[in-house]
């Protein structure tokens, strides 16, 4: 039951990774000025470790933010540290995603996607995103999974 819940569609794969229907993509938050992974982001971890399993040719960016509190420099390295905190947790947890399908990128507090002057606005820019690269690929699969039409994609086993 889990696992159909997941996916009913390969076409729920985009709005999973690039947000859709006016919502945002799969974003993992942090506590203040931590890296480390909280308990509920390891779910959303499955299910992008699926999609890569499911999408090998898939590339894609694994992007660190921050709010703006403290200097540029450490939101920076903070960014960094969220980034390669979350590729390290899929790699080391899902052996069957190939190192080559990620880049990690920090982008301290440039990018906001809330205001810095509320705490909620703070905690929500405290994130790692994740985007696709070579998106063509991705729509080459979808278009002729529809074509031949498609179950439930099954989520991968943790390593």
């Amino acid at each position: 039951q889990f696992v159909h819940k997941f996916i009913e569609s390969l076409g729920q794969v985009t709005d999973f990774i690039f947000g859709g229907n006016g919502q945002p993509g799969c974003q993992i938050t942090f506590a203040f000025g931590k890296a480390s992974l909280q308990e509920e982001a390891k779910f959303s971890l499955v299910k992008v470790a699926t999609i890569l399993a499911k999408f090998p040719e898939m590339h894609i960016y694994v992007e660190g933010h921050t709010d703006d509190i403290g200097s540029e420099d450490a939101n920076q390295k903070l960014s960094e540290r969220r980034a390669q905190s979350v590729y390290e947790y899929l790699v080391g947890h899902f052996p069957q995603s190939k190192l080559d399908q990620y880049t990690v990128r920090g982008y301290g507090e440039t990018r906001s996607i809330a205001t810095n002057d509320t705490a909620d606005g703070r905690s929500r820019n405290r994130r790692v995103e994740f985007r696709v690269m070579n998106r063509e690929i991705l729509r080459r699969s979808l278009d002729a999974t529809e074509r031949i039409g498609s179950g439930p994609v099954p989520l991968v086993g943790a390593g």
